[in-house]
This record gives C-alpha cells, structure tokens and sequence, in this order.
C-alpha cells in the first residue's frame, strides 16, 4: 500500500484526533466509500468494483457474507411478500444492493449462483404477486421457489440456502471450545435443512478455524 498526504482544516484534524479510531483507516474508509458509492467522478467501473470488495473485506465480513447471501436473501423477500406492501416493481428496486453484492462473490467463481437466485426469486414474485392478500399463495420453502423460478433442485445456485449467520456464531463457538474442524462439520452437518456443502461453507468464515480443507 502507498502512503499519501493530504491537507485538511486544523478543526477537522482535531475531530480526526478526537475520534476513538486509527486516524489512517478513517481515511482509508472514507475513501473507500466515496469510490465504492460512485461519488468520485471517472474511476472506472472495475476499480470500483474493487473497491465495493475492498469495503466488504476492511470490515472483515466478507467471507460471513458470502456464506450467507443466499440465506439471507431467501429470508429478506420472505418477509417483504409475507408484509404485502411490496410490489414486484419495489421488490426490483430493492434488489440492487443485492445484485451489487451477488456480483462481488460471483466474480470469484465459475458461473452465477448469487445473481441467479436473485433473479429466480424476483422471478417468482412478478408471477405470483396480487394486490389481494386472499389471492397471494404462500411465500415457498426453498426447493419449491427455485423448481418454479425453473432452477433445478441440483443445481449450484441452492448451494448455500442452510448457511445462516446464526449457524456460523454456533460454528465460531465450536472453535472456541476446541472442537475439532472435522467433528465441527459432522456435528452441523447433521441440522435440519443444513448439507454437507453448507457445513463446509459454515465453517470457511468461522473465525478460530484458519483452514477450510475440510473434505465431507
């Protein structure tokens, strides 16, 4: 990383000094923000891109995050359908976040499970959506949402559907106490709703376990 110098204001540096924060990663996240938000003027979409990803891995979440999208995501427009108040055309606008951060993780491998899922469920909202709460059916488990959006049972964008954030803390405990990596995966790879693989993709953001070479 480069060191750069910048001017600012005596009573602006005095709140720099004052603020219970490493004044250099104040700045370093400031200027993360302002690329990764599009406010600073021609940086070219791949650097920001870059620094979207950077913002997520300075505040050391990434790998959470990643674990749990799909989770996470499901839940989130569970509860916007179960509210009612949200059309398929809001249900849209909201998912821009979500495309931006499918695209981040989406980016690290083959294919688009993160962004496919998202676009299943929207899928599934737009043609399942009514006005009428009587005339609405049930938000589906899963499996049903995806075989209706026409993604199929096996196909990679239902890997990841059982990591939840709460699973991973139960993960970071079993690290905390000792338990051993492999004993870790058999024990919540036998949880309701919870494969092998998203044992596995629990344990790779646990803190307290450094490898994730953990084979099923």
């Amino acid at each position: 990383m480069r060191r750069v110098t910048i001017r600012i204001p005596d009573d602006l540096l005095r709140a720099y000094d004052m603020a219970d924060v490493n004044r250099s990663q104040l700045m370093r996240r400031v200027l993360l923000d302002a690329v990764a938000d599009g406010r600073v003027e021609g940086v070219p979409t791949d650097i920001q891109k870059l620094a979207e990803r950077e913002r997520v891995v300075d505040g050391g979440r990434y790998a959470r995050k990643r674990a749990t999208y799909k989770s996470r995501l499901y839940q989130y427009y569970a509860e916007k359908w179960e509210d009612g108040a949200v059309t398929p055309t809001d249900a849209a606008t909201l998912a821009a976040s979500w495309r931006g951060e499918a695209a981040l993780y989406d980016d690290d491998e083959d294919g688009t499970p993160h962004e496919d899922l998202l676009e299943a469920i929207l899928d599934w909202y737009r043609a399942n959506w009514s006005r009428s709460a009587a005339e609405r059916p049930q938000w589906p488990d899963a499996g049903r949402l995806l075989r209706a959006a026409g993604v199929g049972e096996d196909d990679d964008a239902t890997a990841g559907l059982g990591v939840t954030s709460e699973l991973v803390d139960e993960v970071e405990d079993m690290a905390a106490n000792n338990v051993d990596q492999r004993e870790a995966m058999k024990e919540i790879g036998t949880r309701d709703g919870v494969t092998v693989t998203d044992a596995m993709n629990a344990i790779r953001p646990a803190e307290g376990y450094e490898t994730a070479e953990v084979k099923p």
